[in-house]
């Protein structure tokens, strides 16, 4: 081959490397753009699936950006309202774009949806999802990837036709509903911490909800959290699960599982309750009883027996037995005292129990008789009367006779009244006995009635018809 011959090929061969080279980029780039075009669009879609998956009724809208797109994924109520779950998807779309700016990402793309729950009905429980998705560089490839992703505040609504977070005033059940709040607040916090009476006083004094208009609050499915102001006891927030409040706020708003338990009708535990001043033998002869036999019991001391033998009542809080309240001294007339005095009254048993034990009770002895409204308002807890009477406050019963008297009357379910006298702890071993011999279980009062013991109502018996 003559030499002008091989130039003209070294020629045509620089030209054509060149040419070959960017011609294999454009169609790589090509490529490329076409690939993550896929791939946008197959992510696109899956978060329409995860939207239609979580709550079918929803809008898409784009908010067009310099250096990309956001899509919001709305959900609408069933009158096609968007809800304001929107406001708060707006705030997570915007700061997950301004970090990927940040970061000098390009060709940005937000996808803003959320994750709901069904809670009963048309009840939902909402909460905002976002994640920002780029151009994801590998070594010898690019990808459409995610790069970060945040989640917002579940809410609950009603989404037959509300478009708000559902109100203090929708939660609302019943008179009970703000006293159970406080109560239940205080002694989920009195679990945690050992305070002194007067951090218990700072504690029953935060600004606790009293009337429907409260709003400072949140509600998920998670629970109820109130929002405290400044306070000595530097308590900002209380959560309470739904496990537990559920029962007394609005079932429309709970789910079935957290609502309030129907009666048992043919209950097979009956609870046995003891009126006593805690002398110290007896007591210790009674809780000796029950330890032995495996027995739970539930005992309703004066407060003046509570402060002078608070060892006592500390044996019993130990052994798991439950504490009511019976007014602070066992001549107290409280079906006539006005309700100021009758809070004072309370408050002072409390306050010793409280020393006692570190716990408030939270249920109160009434007689079955008992009708006087100051009473229920000034305790602002369950009243707990009895169906079955023993009759041991008799000076001529024998043990054999009380033990006759609770087995003829019992019939399940029963709230059984006994004292620490002798002849009842003579008879005790033997009523033990008797009872599971026909197959009754020996409960407390809070487990016998479950979630069902609430201020302002009167229980004698699980599954009375006006505790329906």
């Amino acid at each position: 081959m003559r030499t002008w011959q091989k130039t003209i090929i070294i020629i045509l061969t620089l030209i054509a490397i060149p040419i070959i080279y960017f011609e294999n980029q454009y169609f790589s780039h090509q490529q490329t753009e076409a690939q993550l075009k896929t791939s946008q669009k197959t992510v696109f879609k899956a978060y329409q699936t995860h939207s239609e998956n979580n709550y079918a009724n929803f809008a898409v809208y784009t908010d067009t950006k310099p250096a990309g797109k956001i899509y919001y994924f709305v959900p609408k109520n069933q009158q096609g309202h968007a809800i304001d779950l929107r406001r708060q998807q707006q705030r997570i779309g915007e700061q997950l774009y301004q970090k990927a700016l940040q970061k000098k990402q390009k060709n940005i793309i937000v996808y803003i949806t959320y994750n709901g729950d069904n809670l009963h009905d048309d009840t939902y429980c909402l909460t905002p999802t976002g994640a920002v998705y780029s151009r994801v560089e590998h070594r010898f490839s690019t990808k459409f990837g995610k790069i970060s992703d945040q989640l917002g505040q579940e809410a609950v609504y009603n989404l037959a036709n509300q478009t708000h977070p559902v109100t203090f005033k929708d939660l609302y059940q019943d008179a009970a509903t703000l006293p159970m709040i406080k109560q239940l607040a205080i002694d989920q916090e009195l679990k945690k911490h050992n305070y002194t009476p007067e951090q218990l006083k700072a504690l029953e004094n935060l600004d606790f909800p009293t009337d429907v208009n409260y709003q400072h609050f949140s509600f998920s499915q998670h629970g109820l959290t109130l929002q405290f102001a400044k306070n000595t006891l530097g308590i900002k927030q209380i959560t309470l699960p739904l496990a537990t409040i559920g029962p007394y706020l609005n079932p429309d708003y709970i789910t079935e599982n957290d609502t309030m338990p129907s009666a048992k009708k043919k209950s097979k535990s009956v609870a046995l309750t003891f009126n006593t001043a805690l002398e110290p033998v007896r007591t210790k002869q009674i809780l000796a009883i029950l330890n032995e036999k495996a027995a739970q019991a539930t005992f309703f001391p004066t407060g003046e027996a509570a402060h002078s033998h608070p060892k006592v009542l500390q044996k019993l809080s130990a052994a798991n037995q439950a504490i009511g309240n019976q007014s602070y001294t066992v001549d107290d007339a409280i079906d006539t005292m006005s309700e100021a005095d009758l809070s004072a009254n309370l408050a002072k048993t409390d306050q010793s129990i409280f020393k006692a034990t570190g716990a408030l009770p939270r249920f109160m002895r009434v007689s079955p008789d008992t009708s006087n409204k100051a009473i229920a308002t000034a305790s602002q807890r369950a009243l707990i009367s009895w169906s079955v009477d023993s009759e041991d406050w008799r000076t001529d019963i024998k043990a054999t006779e009380i033990t006759k008297n609770v087995m003829d009357r019992t019939t399940g379910g029963d709230v059984i009244l006994l004292r620490t006298a002798p002849e009842t702890i003579k008879a005790l071993p033997a009523l033990i006995n008797q009872l599971r011999a026909k197959g009754y279980h020996l409960v407390t009062i809070p487990a016998l009635f479950a979630h069902r013991l609430a201020p302002f109502q009167q229980y004698a018996k699980a599954a009375d018809p006006y505790q329906d």
